[in-house]
């Protein structure tokens, strides 16, 4: 099987921290390392619809090989890597970061977010990755 290529950081106009974590949670997504909705102490867990859980200070967040529980979307996870630890932090960085609002926030009619799959999400975060548009409506479709 071949390599995929991603763009750059510059090209994708975000930061280098934020395509490292992208290609990161891309293989773990991938390989099912997420499991979706999962609340337990033992996994990671995703759910497009929650930006972190669980919600609270100074919780661990299972970075660094630790499991924790901890359930989060793409930008939530994303935040998490970037060493961004309060609640608060992730929130507002899920909230506020352009040039990735297209994949944290799916511009599609699902009701709400928690419906998207560990796969879809993939699919979406490869799509940034190689073109620069998540295409959500070609991710939820597979």
């Amino acid at each position: 099987m071949l390599a995929r290529t991603f763009m750059t950081a510059q090209d994708l106009k975000i930061t280098e921290d934020e395509r490292s974590a992208l290609i990161k949670i891309l293989g773990m997504l991938e390989r099912g390392e997420f499991h979706k909705n999962d609340f337990s102490t033992h996994e990671y867990g995703f759910n497009m619809n929650l930006c972190v859980y669980p919600l609270g200070r100074n919780q661990s967040w299972g970075l660094g090989g630790q499991k924790c529980g901890t359930v989060a979307c793409i930008g939530g996870w994303v935040a998490m890597m970037m060493g961004k630890e309060s609640t608060r932090d992730i929130i507002e960085y899920v909230h506020g970061r352009n040039p990735l609002r297209r994949l944290y926030w799916p511009n599609i009619n699902m009701g709400d977010y928690t419906n998207i799959t560990t796969a879809q999400a993939a699919h979406a975060v490869s799509n940034f990755l190689t073109t620069g548009n998540p295409d959500w409506h070609l991710a939820v479709s597979c």
